[in-house]
């Protein structure tokens, strides 16, 4: 109970979910080693994972200044090489990279494809599972790349 709303916490394969009247369905993802992430309306909130040790959360940091890095220096950056339109980008990150914040994409269902995984290779290496990718417009983006 939080005030006056009930809030029922729900666990399907480490995404806890939160419905109530409070939570419009929030969902947080503890799947990740490095990163808690927070799903908020149209927004993902991203922060560092405190449950591990300190190098997991320093890395979580690293990770969210990263990401809001190359979404700055190549949002506007006209070359063939630019994968900004490929990654769901980064609209906001705290100081030391405490809090970052990314549109929220739909869960990409499928397994990549080599063909998929060979392009994608410069943003995230071989974390090619289908749980680092998602659904912006209806176009395949990298959520945890850099």
């Amino acid at each position: 109970m939080v005030g006056l709303y009930t809030v029922l916490p729900i666990v399907k394969n480490g995404v806890r979910e939160v419905r109530g009247q409070i939570s419009n369905g929030m969902k947080i993802d503890l799947k990740g080693i490095t990163r808690i992430v927070f799903l908020v309306g149209k927004y993902a909130i991203k922060i560092p994972n405190f449950k591990y040790d300190h190098d997991h959360f320093l890395q979580g940091c690293v990770a969210n200044w990263s990401e809001r890095k190359y979404c700055k220096n190549f949002k506007n950056a006209k070359y063939d090489g630019n994968m900004y339109e490929w990654v769901a980008p980064s609209l906001f990150c705290s100081w030391f990279g405490l809090i970052q914040v990314q549109k929220r994409c739909e869960p990409y269902l499928k397994n990549l494809t080599e063909q998929e995984k060979e392009f994608y290779k410069p943003l995230c290496g071989t974390d090619n599972k289908k749980e680092n990718f998602g659904l912006l417009k209806g176009k395949l983006v990298c959520l945890d790349y850099v």
